[in-house]
């Protein structure tokens, strides 16, 4: 419940929200087999997203399109184009475009409290091909 919230708070619409609350789900179980739970203190991760702060290379002033950032990730692997394609979707303003501090903001994973802030109201929504609500 608390990822579904989570996603709605950012603006995505229910069904994207469910299901990505529902993969969430069978991703970091590890409460059992029968509970609803994460335990979050205990979900690990070995990955560092878009290679670091150190390997991804971004003036933290400039605004960046889709295609930048993936071109940036490249070097690192698919997996990097794959968190790069999720960020843009996730976090780029209505013109498309990602701010450099929010990459890095990414990096760290410390973007969401920045997304739903800028979520709320009416003038900065998701369209609905990027998993925004259709109303």
């Amino acid at each position: 419940m608390d990822s579904l919230r989570g996603d709605l708070s950012i603006g995505l619409d229910f069904p994207v929200a469910l299901f990505l609350a529902s993969i969430r789900h069978l991703v970091f179980r590890n409460t059992g087999w029968f509970s609803l739970s994460i335990h979050v203190p205990t979900v690990q991760t070995s990955r560092v997203l878009l290679g670091g702060p150190g390997k991804f290379k971004v003036d933290e002033d400039k605004r960046y399109t889709r295609s930048e950032i993936m071109e940036l990730a490249k070097p690192e692997g698919i997996v990097a184009q794959a968190d790069a394609f999720g960020l843009w979707a996730l976090a780029a303003e209505n013109d498309g475009k990602v701010k450099g501090e929010e990459i890095r903001l990414f990096q760290r994973g410390e973007i969401m409290e920045r997304v739903a802030a800028r979520r709320k109201g009416r003038d900065n929504i998701l369209p609905l091909w990027r998993g925004g609500p259709i109303s």
